[in-house]
């Protein structure tokens, strides 16, 4: 086989945060490390969040430039493109032989998305390429993948999920293979001092109604000798500090966005992750906690109940369950909470190390 050419896939925020691109950045990097030749195409923000690996956008493709023109006339073209003149060419741009040239460059494509984005009608066209679906959110439905049972080749077409909890009872007649998360910065992350005591409690990531953050900031009104530290930024920030303010909340603080460069700055400051979101199929931050020898609690969500097996005592399901479990873990001794942060690090480095998650990931294409 040639040397493979790849291709991923995503939408990106223009803030250049969240648990898609962190995980995007991992396999193009690991790619890259292999030699094989990486590029990434996202339909709106491109930006450097690949180093020298190329991020490229719709318009670069449609108008075919890169860095030869002038940023001022690129955002003047930019504010055209994403006008509600070019809607109908921006929703069929997959269609387009634009696309189509660019893709059937690449031997294989994964796309990181959820069923409910327009990348997936990349999977779902003629194309002769090997195209992957890499889930990063929860399916609410198998009615997609029940329909590509019909007219998709399985030589041609796969789904990558995180864990066999997030599609239980499915049947598909396409490969479903099962790759879980690492993270970038894991030795700086292996470099903070295991855990030792419980004082410090966090939530990382973005301030969305789907994290659940609000209730948590309201229990630890009742903590009032431990901390909540609130890692992230988000549309519900100002209501948080309202809360915060109203209620006179003391032990919670909002401690702001942190640059994924500098993660092991955010996760020196706590002792414990607290995960209470409705859905998730990683979380990313749960895979970071276990690199960092932090403790966890989470709801059953996405990969955490697998990555806590053996850990029941730190999965809850509602509220007053988690108020009992953080009483509890409080109370534990100081061996006992060394030996959890141990043993959490040690699973991080057993299953869902670099090196571990690499020779998964680099196992797809030689499936091919």
């Amino acid at each position: 086989m040639s040397n493979p050419k790849i291709l991923l896939v995503g939408p990106l925020n223009k803030e250049g945060v969240g648990g898609r691109l962190e995980e995007m950045k991992v396999w193009a990097k690991l790619f890259a490390q292999q030699e094989f030749e990486v590029c990434v195409y996202t339909p709106n923000f491109s930006g450097k969040y690949f180093g020298k690996i190329d991020c490229l956008e719709a318009l670069d493709l449609i108008l075919g430039f890169k860095k030869s023109v002038p940023k001022t006339l690129k955002a003047f073209i930019l504010r055209i493109w994403y006008s509600r003149i070019f809607k109908f060419k921006r929703d069929s741009f997959y269609q387009s032989n634009s696309w189509k040239k660019f893709a059937e460059g690449f031997s294989h494509l994964f796309l990181f998305i959820t069923d409910d984005s327009k990348e997936r009608r990349i999977f779902e066209s003629n194309l002769p390429n090997r195209v992957m679906i890499r889930y990063t959110g929860t399916l609410n439905s198998y009615s997609k993948i029940l329909k590509d049972n019909q007219f998709i080749s399985p030589e041609k077409r796969a789904y990558i999920f995180h864990s066999t909890d997030l599609i239980p009872g499915l049947v598909s007649n396409c490969p479903q293979y099962f790759i879980d998360q690492s993270c970038l910065q894991e030795e700086r992350l292996k470099l903070i001092p295991l855990t030792k005591s419980v004082k410090r409690f966090a939530m990382v990531g973005l301030f969305m109604p789907v994290k659940q953050i609000e209730p948590v900031v309201k229990l630890f009104s009742q903590l009032p000798d431990l901390t909540l530290f609130l890692f992230g930024q988000g549309e519900l920030e100002s209501h948080f500090k309202d809360i915060i303010a109203k209620e006179k909340i003391q032990n919670v603080q909002i401690k702001g966005f942190v640059s994924p460069d500098n993660i092991e700055t955010i996760y020196s400051q706590f002792d414990v992750l607290i995960l209470n979101s409705l859905h998730e199929t990683g979380p990313m931050i749960g895979i970071e906690a276990m690199a960092a020898g932090k403790l966890i609690l989470s709801r059953p969500i996405g990969s955490m109940r697998k990555r806590l097996t053996g850990f029941d005592e730190f999965i809850f399901t509602n509220q007053e369950e988690l108020l009992f479990q953080i009483k509890k873990i409080k109370a534990l001794s100081e061996d006992r909470i060394l030996d959890y942060s141990s043993r959490l690090r040690e699973r991080y480095l057993k299953e869902y190390s670099l090196n571990s998650i690499s020779e998964q990931i680099i196992s797809l294409i030689h499936k091919s």
